[in-house]
């Protein structure tokens, strides 16, 4: 299983900073999870729409195979665990309002390439939250069992300065879990412009990975390794940044946040 994964993995092309240098030469799907206390600043929808039109089309797509869009908004998700807040619906609005107007911008761009969810309109339709809840509450026991796993869980929210309670922990649970099955082809998503195509699957996300994603692809939590043929499965690319985090490569404990990882990427590059 091993030698499987480290074959997929010798295919993702980065620099010697950890950035992206290319995108495989195969249809694929980049998935946008768009956090609502990002959604005006690190991820408005000229940020969003600045990445893909500048980095993704003009530089890391060789324009051979079509690449498909997920916009996933997390307003349900936090309406959920009590984190909501009344303009959140019309933040939504805007934010896609928006990005489909800079799409329709520009000349080249097709409009079907590009889908809008809520978190749980996407799950429902595309997923089983009933699976989706078991594994976040399998997740939640893991952390009162595991030392190892709850203490990656209590630092995670106090880097993210949440209050610790239950609906964060199982706010950061569900997370982990969504995107699992994402990345390991657990969810069959399609769409209207790539159908069923995807050959790849990669989460680009305005921030630094989180040791409990990582430590759940790297311990094969839900033993979900060698259903994919996905090469960013084991990965987790911020778009601020430029880091993509490829989680078989991290030593979890050498850092208090995987943030370092990306950093020191780029620090070295300067010396």
């Amino acid at each position: 299983m091993k030698g499987i994964l480290k074959s997929l993995f010798s295919k993702i092309k980065t620099s010697s900073t950890g950035d992206l240098v290319k995108l495989p030469n195969k249809s694929g799907l980049i998935i946008f999870p768009i956090s609502m206390g990002k959604i005006t600043g690190e991820q408005s929808a000229e940020k969003v729409f600045n990445f893909i039109k500048n980095k993704v089309l003009e530089k890391l797509w060789d324009n051979s195979e079509p690449i498909s869009i997920l916009i996933l908004y997390s307003e349900s998700f936090y309406k959920k665990y009590n984190m909501g807040h009344p303009n959140h619906l019309k933040l939504i609005k805007e934010h896609e309002t928006k990005l489909k107007s800079l799409i329709k911008s520009v000349s080249y761009l097709e409009d079907s390439a590009y889908s809008f969810y809520n978190w749980d309109e996407f799950i429902n339709k595309f997923g089983n939250y009933s699976e989706i809840e078991q594994g976040r509450d399998y997740l939640l026991k893991l952390s009162e069992l595991d030392d190892i796993f709850g203490k990656y869980l209590s630092e995670t929210i106090t880097r993210l300065n949440q209050v610790d309670s239950l609906d964060s922990r199982k706010f950061l649970l569900e997370e982990t879990v969504l995107f699992h099955y994402l990345l390991k082809e657990h969810i069959n998503y399609t769409d209207d412009f790539v159908k069923n195509r995807n050959k790849w699957v990669l989460i680009a996300y305005s921030g630094f990975a989180l040791k409990i994603f990582a430590y759940v692809h790297k311990h094969n939590v839900f033993k979900l390794d060698g259903n994919s043929k996905n090469v960013f499965q084991d990965t987790f690319y911020d778009f601020k940044s430029g880091y993509l985090y490829q989680y078989n490569n991290l030593d979890l404990d050498k850092y208090k946040s995987l943030d370092s990882y990306a950093t020191l990427a780029k620090e070295s590059e300067h010396r």
